[in-house]
């Protein structure tokens, strides 16, 4: 489930083919939308067209650890710690989930040799 970033609206003035635009990301981790509006114009200030992008961004609480993480665990992960509120409460979540949602079979034996 995406959200809309809250209340984060602003313009930003690009000349030519080629501009950055600033964008304060919320402090939580989740999944959001970013939507941007294009609107070009001619010399003369006059409106040529307009164009909207919906881009998908994921909020996680750091850059992951594993080199080449795969893209289903980093989005299990943010679905787990999904409005945790710091490392504890996100550690916490983390384990709960492994060992309850994660479908992986846990078999423990009590054989001793």
């Amino acid at each position: 489930m995406h959200r809309r970033l809250p209340g984060h609206r602003g313009t930003a003035a690009i000349r030519g083919k080629n501009g950055v635009v600033r964008i304060t990301l919320p402090q939580r981790i989740g999944f959001y939308t970013l939507k941007l509006n294009f609107v070009f114009k001619g010399p003369q200030n006059n409106r040529l067209g307009e164009q909207d992008i919906d881009i998908p961004v994921w909020v996680s609480y750091d850059t992951p650890q594993i080199p080449n993480v795969k893209r289903e665990w980093l989005k299990k992960a943010i679905q787990w710690t999904n409005f945790t509120k710091g490392p504890s409460q996100m550690a916490m979540a983390m384990m709960k989930n492994i060992y309850s949602q994660s479908r992986w079979k846990y078999i423990i034996s009590f054989e001793f040799p």
